[in-house]
């Protein structure tokens, strides 16, 4: 049988990734090399962290708890308690998708020096909604137009 990973080079990997993915609170740890880049919340970035995250679950799964010691084994609970937190917002809760309250902590977070906007539309987010969400994204679009004008 192979022997476990050690715990602290799984955790070194976990926050080296977590520094990556989310460079504003990296910054506010102190950790700067990303300090030029803000969270990608595309579709296929969150696809791709929930991937990682995954990854990263099975391999602290497979982290031996009989040889850990006592505090390794409270850290090895809170880092699986962690993993699945952020697995479950990214697939279920989808804070990035509903909360204004998340971009204006990533501004707020990562020190943006420029004009933070976000742009909505109300949606019914239904597939068959999609020519009344057309028209609501299609009149949206003219008030953010009129708001880069007036800025």
């Amino acid at each position: 049988m192979h022997p476990s990973e050690p715990l602290p080079h799984f955790v070194d990997d976990y926050l080296a990734y977590l520094q990556e993915v989310q460079p504003s609170h990296a910054s506010l740890e102190g950790s700067h090399p990303h300090d030029d880049l803000l969270e990608d919340l595309s579709k296929s970035a969150v696809e791709a962290n929930l991937r990682s995250l995954a990854g990263f679950s099975r391999r602290l799964s497979q982290i031996d708890g009989p040889h850990l010691s006592s505090v390794e084994k409270v850290d090895r609970a809170i880092l699986a308690a962690d993993v699945e937190a952020r697995i479950f917002d990214l697939e279920r809760h989808r804070t990035f998708e509903r909360s204004p309250l998340f971009y204006a902590q990533i501004v707020a977070d990562g020190r943006f020096g420029g004009v933070p906007v976000l742009f909505t539309w109300p949606t019914k987010g239904e597939i068959t909604a999609y020519l009344s969400d057309k028209d609501n994204a299609t009149a949206s679009r003219d008030a953010l137009t009129k708001l880069f004008e007036d800025l």
